[in-house]
């Protein structure tokens, strides 16, 4: 087993990690990037959404921070990180300086669209300042600063945090080469979101919640897991899905297999799904706060009787910037935008995750957290925010980390349960197509407890066969490999469990949490 000492190790190397890395590094500390892959393969850096806005204060004025923090706080319900919130609409544009100085060129509102309506984010009635993130382009430069900074990138997947009670002091992971065990003074999980627990989901089906399970087994509180973001998207066979661009609601049809309208064979009368397809048009996720809902309402009892299928009337739309670009986006991948479009409901995003403070500090001494495994947002949240907030985040994460640089590290053992048993592919998916049922829809008491029980019966399963810590230095190659695959389904599980076990807390419906007994 390797062993590397630095002073910041950083786990996931999406926008968040990255970000995280390189603001450690800024600061003289030595940090160490633990990816599950190659880096810059996070959220903000996929393909799966039409455009990665992200959405910042109108202008550099404390008045114009003030107010889309206290929009985002609205939206929220109640249930939002405010604090947090507040801090990273304050660093908002400043840390988007610092990327476009890294050589990441921004996209501004095209010339003569600067005040167009399209701006206005999800949830939101005003415009607000907007930036796209090329993901493609941005690769690059992000790569070389990394280089440059000296930041050590390893290729391995984070099996447990490393510690004491109440003191996290390193991650261990396993990868291709072996296990290795990073101690440092600091430790900042930045390993994306829960939606992959769920087998539709338009996000990366790896962020399986790794990284609130690993807070966890470390004793941090996580808050709000029951908000798991869920939007329509375009179904393709043997391709990842695509999310639909809410702009185009108001001039789409939905219809189910037998051709007859979905509203009207859900039971909602055609006024209804009139106001409801208006509501839409104006925020893309589902929310039980408002008309809206009845779309994603009408798109599951289509799809539980043998599909759905948008129609979409662009002429209706020409002339609106982003619902062009969104259609020049789908036929780049290989998508009619004109035509019928299969489309269901999927799980895009987190809104809850670890709890943190404005320094991205978790609640165990030693541990950060930054993006989307971070609590920030409440029930619902304003759209375009992700991206920027992993930037702003992962940096107050990074820079605050690498002040613990005067703590000695603790030395400790690794704070989940190891073992080398392997748990069938099957059980996997089987927990992820019971997390579609229990979760994309309304949730019922009996479904969340099936959830609950699957998911505790996989994470048993998980944790058999346990490794001494002791025995770690003697693993094979082969049994490197078990527990690496072993360590990602327990975490799945894990993850999963608190996820359903958040769901029955909250009895009340509330945003993208809809309970029906």
């Amino acid at each position: 087993m390797e062993r590397i000492r630095a002073d910041v190790c950083v786990v996931g190397a999406g926008l968040a990690g990255i970000s995280a890395a390189l603001a450690g590094a800024e600061q003289g500390a030595s940090v160490v990037l633990l990816t599950d892959g190659r880096p810059c393969g996070g959220s903000s850096f996929q393909g799966g959404t039409w455009g990665l806005g992200m959405v910042l204060p109108a202008d550099r004025t404390p008045e114009a921070s003030v107010s889309l923090a206290e929009k985002v706080i609205e939206v929220g319900l109640g249930c939002s990180n405010d604090a947090v919130v507040r801090s990273l609409c304050d660093q908002a544009w400043d840390c988007v300086d610092w990327l476009q100085g890294l050589g990441v060129a921004l996209q501004s509102p095209g010339a003569g669209h600067e005040r167009d309506t399209a701006y206005v984010p999800c949830f939101d009635t005003e415009v607000r300042g907007w930036r796209l993130f090329p993901p493609r382009q941005a690769e690059g430069p992000m790569l070389s600063a990394l280089d440059r900074a000296g930041v050590r990138v390893l290729d391995a997947h984070a099996v447990s945090l490393l510690g004491e009670p109440g003191r996290v002091s390193g991650v261990l992971g396993a990868g291709a080469d072996g296990l290795v065990s990073v101690r440092s003074r600091a430790t900042v999980l930045a390993t994306g979101g829960t939606a992959g627990v769920c087998s539709s989901c338009l996000t990366l089906p790896s962020l399986e919640g790794d990284g609130a399970a690993l807070a966890i087994d470390a004793g941090a509180e996580v808050r709000g897991l029951e908000f798991i973001q869920v939007m329509a998207g375009v179904e393709r066979n043997g391709a990842r899905p695509l999310v639909c661009n809410e702009k185009v609601w108001r001039a789409t049809t939905l219809t189910g297999a037998d051709g007859r309208d979905a509203f009207e064979a859900a039971g909602i009368p055609a006024a209804e799904a009139r106001a409801a397809l208006e509501a839409h048009s104006v925020h893309g996720p589902f929310t039980v706060e408002r008309v809206s809902r009845l779309v994603e309402q009408a798109i599951a009892h289509a799809t539980a009787t043998g599909g759905c299928w948008a129609s979409t009337d662009l002429r209706q739309l020409e002339g609106q910037e982003l619902v062009e670009d969104f259609a020049s986006w789908l036929r780049d991948m290989g998508v009619d935008p004109a035509a019928p479009l299969p489309v269901r409901l999927y799980a895009q995003a987190a809104n809850g995750g670890i709890v943190v403070d404005t320094q991205g500090r978790t609640t165990v001494r030693g541990l950060y957290a930054a993006g989307e495994c971070a609590q920030v947002y409440g029930a619902d949240r304003l759209g375009g925010m992700a991206s920027v907030m992993a930037l702003t985040l992962g940096r107050a994460a990074g820079t605050n980390a690498a002040n613990e640089r005067a703590v000695e590290p603790l030395d400790g053992g690794p704070l989940s349960p190891l073992s080398a048993a392997l748990v069938e592919p099957n059980a996997r998916e089987g927990l992820k197509r019971t997390a579609d049922r229990a979760l994309l829809g309304p949730r019922t008491t009996r479904g969340l407890e099936e959830l609950l029980a699957q998911a505790r019966s996989l994470q048993a399963r998980a944790e058999k066969q346990a490794v001494d810590p002791h025995d770690l230095d003697d693993l094979g190659a082969g049994a490197v490999g078990a527990l690496r695959k072993n360590a990602t389904a327990r975490q799945q599980a894990a993850a999963t469990a608190a996820i359903a076990k958040a769901c029955l807390g909250r009895r009340e419906s509330l945003g993208p949490h809809w309970r029906q007994g």
